[in-house]
């Protein structure tokens, strides 16, 4: 099979397709319809896209051979990201806000909720001119229920038998389901080495990996760092369009509109997951009710020995994911996630 191979830093998307299709297209994360005098082109990624199914199909049309290029996987990415036409970015980031406004952060306090804070602030105040050492009493006996209500239930997860990990089943190669895994760096050039080795010990079949380094149009020291890597074809690089708010929410939501995988993994740079980690939550999915969306993993500090400082970390994270996030978890409150770690099916 030979096909010309062209970058695409001048390339556009065809204007003729929806951007529904170009998103498709996108996730899909091998093949992109391009704009040209002639009519579309199509620009294919064969290491993506299977190279023994590509010379096939072109064996089967070789008329078809003369509107199909080749190109690397980074520049389809590069391409979907800046062409305007598709609006990935804009659509990721605006996505929980356009299509369910209730879950979105962005509207902060409606007209109703701020007259109620308004009269509670106004009643305490005038409560406190008026009746200064009441007010106090009651204030002190609020507070001192909150913090109370807090210490019994760390009182409570001492005391309680340590629920058992989620059971997981060890599933064969062939039965795992593709794990998309998005990593947003930002000013971490010089642990881009140290990530890649972690990630490289994970046991996980690499045709089954999608791995997405999210970075920063600004972070030229990371993007030299991660590209001077020589990443293998199961990497993709996403440099973000140059648009606000410039946060990890950001990067995950546009690296999340992008990703294969029926499951999803999120890894900080400073994180070194046991090699076993993406098995032991693909088993554990496999035979989890229906209605489990996420599993978090057991965070913990692996310097702890460095100082007092990370001693003290590592005693508050041994507390929080060895105690505390089982007994909520078993007692049905509102679970507290890492922001790291955190293994995700049915999201997209």
């Amino acid at each position: 099979m030979r096909l010309t191979y062209r970058p695409l830093d001048e390339a556009r998307l065809d204007p003729g397709l929806s951007p529904r299709h170009h998103m498709a297209a996108a996730r899909n994360g091998a093949l992109a319809t391009l704009a040209s005098p002639a009519g579309p082109i199509l620009a294919v990624v064969p290491s993506v896209a299977g190279e023994a199914r590509l010379a096939a199909q072109l064996d089967m049309a070789p008329a078809s051979r003369d509107r199909i290029i080749a190109t690397s996987a980074d520049d389809l990415t590069g391409l979907y990201l800046r062409d305007m036409h598709a609006d990935i970015a804009g659509t990721a980031i605006n996505f929980l806000q356009d299509n369910h406004p209730g879950m979105s952060a962005l509207p902060t306090v409606s007209a109703l909720q701020a007259l109620g804070m308004f009269l509670t602030f106004a009643a305490i105040a005038a409560a406190g001119f008026l009746y200064p050492y009441d007010t106090a009493g009651w204030a002190a006996l609020a507070l001192s229920l909150v913090f109370l209500s807090a210490t019994g239930l760390r009182l409570a997860a001492m005391t309680a038998p340590a629920p058992s990990s989620q059971p997981w089943v060890e599933l064969p190669d062939e039965n795992l389901p593709v794990y998309s895994l998005l990593v947003p760096l930002y000013r971490e050039a010089n642990i881009a080495h140290e990530l890649f080795e972690a990630l490289e010990s994970l046991d996980y079949p690499a045709a089954r990996l999608d791995i997405k380094i999210l970075l920063e149009a600004d972070d030229i020291e990371t993007r030299a760092a991660v590209e001077a890597l020589n990443l293998p074809d199961h990497y993709s690089i996403l440099v973000l369009p140059d648009i606000g708010p410039r946060t990890k929410p950001k990067a995950l939501s546009i690296g999340l509109a992008l990703a294969r995988g029926s499951l999803v993994c999120v890894f900080d740079a400073e994180d070194r997951p046991d090699p076993d980690q993406l098995r032991q939550a693909a088993g554990a999915f496999a035979i989890a009710p229906s209605d489990y969306a996420c599993l978090q993993a057991r965070l913990a500090y692996r310097n702890w020995s460095q100082s007092w400082l990370t001693r003290q970390f590592a005693i508050e994270y041994a507390a929080q994911f060895d105690v505390m996030v089982p007994v909520i978890c078993w007692l049905g409150l509102p679970l507290p996630l890492g922001g790291t770690s955190n293994h995700f099916r049915g999201i997209r």
